[in-house]
Protein backbone atom coordinates (compact mmCIF):
# COMPACT_ATOMS: atom_id res chain seq x y z
CA UNK A 1 0.00 0.00 0.00
CA UNK A 2 0.70 3.60 -1.02
CA UNK A 3 2.35 4.87 2.97
CA UNK A 4 2.51 8.16 1.84
CA UNK A 5 0.89 10.94 -0.34
CA UNK A 6 2.11 11.94 -3.50
CA UNK A 7 3.80 15.47 -3.58
CA UNK A 8 1.57 18.14 -4.97
CA UNK A 9 2.87 20.36 -7.60
CA UNK A 10 0.78 23.57 -8.22
CA UNK A 11 -1.19 23.51 -11.41
CA UNK A 12 -1.61 26.89 -12.68
CA UNK A 13 -4.61 25.68 -15.34
CA UNK A 14 -6.64 23.98 -12.65
CA UNK A 15 -9.67 25.44 -13.70
CA UNK A 16 -9.02 24.30 -17.26
CA UNK A 17 -9.47 20.98 -16.74
CA UNK A 18 -12.61 20.12 -16.91
CA UNK A 19 -12.89 16.07 -17.42
CA UNK A 20 -15.25 16.00 -20.81
CA UNK A 21 -14.89 15.35 -24.04
CA UNK A 22 -15.44 17.92 -26.45
CA UNK A 23 -17.02 16.66 -29.14
CA UNK A 24 -19.94 14.95 -26.66
CA UNK A 25 -20.03 17.63 -24.22
CA UNK A 26 -21.16 15.25 -20.83
CA UNK A 27 -18.34 15.05 -18.18
CA UNK A 28 -16.65 11.91 -17.60
CA UNK A 29 -15.00 10.08 -14.91
CA UNK A 30 -11.74 8.19 -15.06
CA UNK A 31 -12.43 5.20 -17.11
CA UNK A 32 -9.10 3.97 -18.04
CA UNK A 33 -5.04 4.66 -16.92
CA UNK A 34 -2.50 5.43 -19.52
CA UNK A 35 0.92 4.47 -18.33
CA UNK A 36 4.10 5.75 -20.16
CA UNK A 37 7.61 7.73 -19.69
CA UNK A 38 9.09 10.99 -19.56
CA UNK A 39 10.91 10.50 -22.99
CA UNK A 40 14.27 10.73 -21.13
CA UNK A 41 13.28 14.02 -19.65
CA UNK A 42 14.67 14.41 -15.97
CA UNK A 43 11.95 14.74 -13.10
CA UNK A 44 12.89 18.31 -12.57
CA UNK A 45 12.30 19.10 -16.33
CA UNK A 46 9.13 17.63 -16.14
CA UNK A 47 8.16 19.44 -13.31
CA UNK A 48 9.25 22.89 -14.92
CA UNK A 49 7.28 22.27 -17.92
CA UNK A 50 4.30 21.45 -16.31
CA UNK A 51 4.67 24.39 -14.37
CA UNK A 52 5.22 26.92 -17.33
CA UNK A 53 3.04 24.81 -19.80
CA UNK A 54 0.58 23.04 -17.84
CA UNK A 55 1.30 19.79 -20.07
CA UNK A 56 1.89 16.92 -17.62
CA UNK A 57 0.43 13.48 -16.35
CA UNK A 58 -1.62 13.32 -13.43
CA UNK A 59 1.27 11.19 -11.45
CA UNK A 60 4.79 10.99 -12.24
CA UNK A 61 7.22 8.42 -10.72
CA UNK A 62 9.79 9.26 -10.29
CA UNK A 63 14.00 7.10 -10.20
CA UNK A 64 13.61 6.76 -6.29
CA UNK A 65 10.24 5.23 -6.46
CA UNK A 66 8.97 9.17 -4.80
CA UNK A 67 5.78 10.21 -6.97
CA UNK A 68 4.33 13.81 -7.79
CA UNK A 69 0.95 14.66 -8.33
CA UNK A 70 0.40 17.33 -10.91
CA UNK A 71 -3.03 17.01 -11.77
CA UNK A 72 -6.23 15.83 -9.66
CA UNK A 73 -7.33 12.78 -10.37
CA UNK A 74 -11.47 13.95 -10.93
CA UNK A 75 -9.34 16.43 -13.36
CA UNK A 76 -8.26 15.90 -16.95
CA UNK A 77 -4.27 16.43 -17.97
CA UNK A 78 -2.54 17.04 -20.59
CA UNK A 79 -0.50 14.01 -21.76
CA UNK A 80 -0.99 11.03 -23.76
CA UNK A 81 -3.41 12.12 -25.90
CA UNK A 82 -3.65 9.43 -28.47
CA UNK A 83 -6.50 9.97 -31.00
CA UNK A 84 -7.96 6.57 -31.05
CA UNK A 85 -7.65 3.60 -28.98
CA UNK A 86 -8.09 0.90 -31.38
CA UNK A 87 -9.13 2.99 -33.81
CA UNK A 88 -9.29 2.68 -37.20
CA UNK A 89 -5.69 4.06 -37.68
CA UNK A 90 -4.37 0.23 -39.92
CA UNK A 91 -2.79 -1.02 -36.85
CA UNK A 92 -6.06 -2.27 -34.80
CA UNK A 93 -8.97 -3.03 -36.56
CA UNK A 94 -12.39 -1.13 -35.12
CA UNK A 95 -13.63 1.87 -34.12
CA UNK A 96 -12.15 2.22 -31.07
CA UNK A 97 -15.03 2.01 -28.68
CA UNK A 98 -14.81 1.05 -25.19
CA UNK A 99 -17.59 -1.00 -23.74
CA UNK A 100 -19.99 1.80 -21.48
CA UNK A 101 -18.30 4.99 -22.58
CA UNK A 102 -18.81 4.73 -26.35
CA UNK A 103 -16.05 5.47 -28.87
CA UNK A 104 -12.86 7.09 -27.63
CA UNK A 105 -11.69 10.31 -29.56
CA UNK A 106 -9.53 11.85 -26.97
CA UNK A 107 -7.97 9.35 -24.85
CA UNK A 108 -6.67 11.59 -22.12
CA UNK A 109 -10.44 12.82 -21.66
CA UNK A 110 -10.64 9.47 -19.84
CA UNK A 111 -7.91 8.21 -18.37
CA UNK A 112 -5.78 9.00 -15.51
CA UNK A 113 -2.16 9.11 -16.99
CA UNK A 114 1.15 8.35 -15.19
CA UNK A 115 4.99 8.82 -16.22
CA UNK A 116 7.99 7.33 -15.21
CA UNK A 117 10.97 9.19 -15.27
CA UNK A 118 13.15 7.44 -18.02
CA UNK A 119 12.69 7.11 -21.84
CA UNK A 120 11.25 3.36 -22.00
CA UNK A 121 14.69 1.87 -23.33
CA UNK A 122 16.50 0.96 -20.06
CA UNK A 123 14.74 -0.71 -16.85
CA UNK A 124 12.96 1.01 -14.66
CA UNK A 125 13.84 1.20 -11.21
CA UNK A 126 12.34 -1.27 -8.69
CA UNK A 127 11.30 1.52 -6.42
CA UNK A 128 9.80 3.03 -9.34
CA UNK A 129 7.62 -0.85 -9.60
CA UNK A 130 7.25 -0.77 -6.24
CA UNK A 131 5.38 2.95 -6.00
CA UNK A 132 3.05 1.73 -9.61
CA UNK A 133 2.07 -1.48 -7.97
CA UNK A 134 0.72 0.49 -5.02
CA UNK A 135 -0.32 3.26 -7.26
CA UNK A 136 -2.16 1.05 -9.66
CA UNK A 137 -4.27 -0.87 -6.39
CA UNK A 138 -5.06 2.11 -5.15
CA UNK A 139 -6.07 3.39 -8.33
CA UNK A 140 -8.03 0.39 -9.24
CA UNK A 141 -9.84 0.71 -5.29
CA UNK A 142 -11.07 3.61 -5.63
CA UNK A 143 -12.26 4.14 -9.54
CA UNK A 144 -12.91 0.25 -10.25
CA UNK A 145 -10.81 0.10 -13.45
CA UNK A 146 -11.08 -3.03 -15.34
CA UNK A 147 -7.49 -4.89 -15.70
CA UNK A 148 -7.84 -4.65 -19.54
CA UNK A 149 -8.63 -0.83 -19.44
CA UNK A 150 -4.57 -0.33 -18.30
CA UNK A 151 -2.56 0.59 -21.30
CA UNK A 152 1.22 1.35 -22.07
Amino acid sequence: NLHHQPARIKDTREDQRRRLNRFTAPIFVPACVVIGHTCGKSKEERIERFQKQGLGPNYLIAEDGCYYLFVKEHLMAWEYNLAYWGGSCGVIEGEGKMVGKGQINELKTYAISIALEGSGQHDYTEEQYETLIDLMKDLRERWQFKAWNVLS
